[in-house]
């Protein structure tokens, strides 16, 4: 299946979301998130679904998970971290974080 849209718009790219674990102390948050990110750069989404269910938590995993099926229908093949963060690093405090988790595929040509 060929994508119409990389075909029209060669230099687009996809953008997901999404929070990520909820209320673990934050060394505990750092590490389930730590899966979810690699496995969402590995443009994999069986890495994804490994992750999650492995303990990974992401509130957004449909829209993760499409966005990698996509990617590798439409020939993206380079995925970026754009952002990851805490709630701890709002000020929140370390006991109890969510995790945020921003992630971009693109078609390096």
């Amino acid at each position: 299946m060929k994508s119409l849209l990389f075909d029209e718009a060669p230099d687009a790219f996809f953008v997901a979301s999404s929070d990520l674990s909820h209320y673990h102390d934050l060394a505990t948050a750092a590490k389930l998130d730590s899966m979810v990110r690699k496995a969402f750069l590995s443009l994999s989404p069986e890495a994804l679904q490994n992750a999650l269910s492995k303990g990974g938590e992401a509130c957004g995993r449909a829209a993760m998970m499409t966005l990698l099926y996509f990617a590798g229908l439409a020939g993206g093949n380079g995925a970026i971290e754009i952002d990851y963060s805490t709630s701890a690093d709002a000020g929140a405090g370390e006991k109890q974080v969510v995790g945020y988790f921003s992630g971009m595929i693109v078609r390096e040509v």
